[in-house]
C-alpha cells in the first residue's frame, strides 16, 4: 500500500528571542539554508543552527566550509538526529462524496470500480488536522474509525471513496480508500486545491471599496 512519502530536512536555523526561541525553519535545500545563515551571519541576528544526521549516522548536510566564515557570536550549533517528520506544519484533510440523490455513482465503490470516473468535483472537504509525527495513512483510518473519531457528530467515518489530502511544504499528496489500504490519485490534487482555493476566497467576508458607504 502506498506510505506518506516522509522527507527529513538537512537542517533547521531556529531564531532565538529574549524569552526563548522564536520561529523554527526547516530546510530540505542546502543553498537555501546557506544563503539564510549567512544573513544572520552579516546582520548579527541570533540563532542557532542545528545540523541532522540520517540513519547511518552521517550528517545530512555534506557541506561544514560555510562554518569557517560565521563570526556572529550569537550563532550557535548543534547537531541531533533528523526528526521523522518531514515538515512542523503538515496537516491531512478527509474529502467525502456527500450521501444525496445526486451523489457520484461510486460512493462506497472500490478503485476499480470508481477510477474510470473518479472526480474531485464530487467531493466535499470535511475536516483538516494537523499531520503529528510519526502518523501513518493507516494511523489516520484508525482514528477515524472509532468510537470516539473527531467530528462524529459532523461527518462519517472514513470509508471506501473517501480521499485523504496529506499537504507539507514539500507538496502534496491524494489517497483513495480502497477496499483495502489506499490507492495514491494524484490527478486529483489540482483540482482539490482550486475548489480549496475557491472555498476559501467564499469564506472571506468582502471589503468595502474606500469613499463607498453601505446605503
Amino acid at each position: 500500500m502506498n506510505e506518506i512519502r516522509w522527507k527529513w530536512p538537512i537542517a533547521s536555523i531556529e531564531y532565538l528571542y529574549a524569552g526563548g526561541i522564536g520561529d523554527v525553519k526547516d530546510y530540505f535545500d542546502e543553498k537555501a539554508f546557506l544563503r539564510d545563515v549567512m544573513e544572520s551571519n552579516d546582520c548579527g541576528e541570533p540563532i542557532c543552527v542545528v545540523l541532522y544526521w540520517g540513519e547511518n549516522g552521517k550528517r545530512l548536510l555534506q557541506s561544514d566550509e560555510w562554518m569557517e566564515s560565521i563570526d556572529c557570536p550569537a550563532i550557535s550549533v548543534r547537531e541531533e538526529p533528523a526528526p521523522p517528520v518531514q515538515d512542523r506544519d503538515s496537516t491531512y484533510e478527509i474529502y467525502q462524496i456527500p450521501a444525496t440523490e445526486d451523489s457520484a455513482d461510486y460512493l462506497f465503490l472500490s478503485y476499480e470500480r470508481a477510477k474510470n470516473q473518479l472526480s474531485a468535483k464530487d467531493y466535499v472537504r470535511v475536516y483538516t488536522a494537523p499531520l503529528e509525527s510519526g502518523m501513518t495513512l493507516d494511523g489516520i483510518y484508525d482514528r477515524h474509525n472509532r468510537d470516539d473519531r473527531p467530528d462524529a457528530q459532523t461527518m462519517r467515518s472514513l470509508s471506501v471513496s473517501d480521499v485523504v489530502v496529506v499537504r507539507g511544504r514539500q507538496g502534496a499528496q491524494a489517497f483513495y480508500v480502497d477496499s483495502i489500504g489506499f490507492k495514491e490519485v494524484p490527478q486529483l490534487i489540482p483540482m482539490l486545491d482550486w475548489l480549496k482555493k475557491k472555498e476559501t476566497q467564499k469564506s472571506r467576508p468582502a471589503r468595502r471599496l474606500a469613499g463607498h458607504e453601505e446605503r
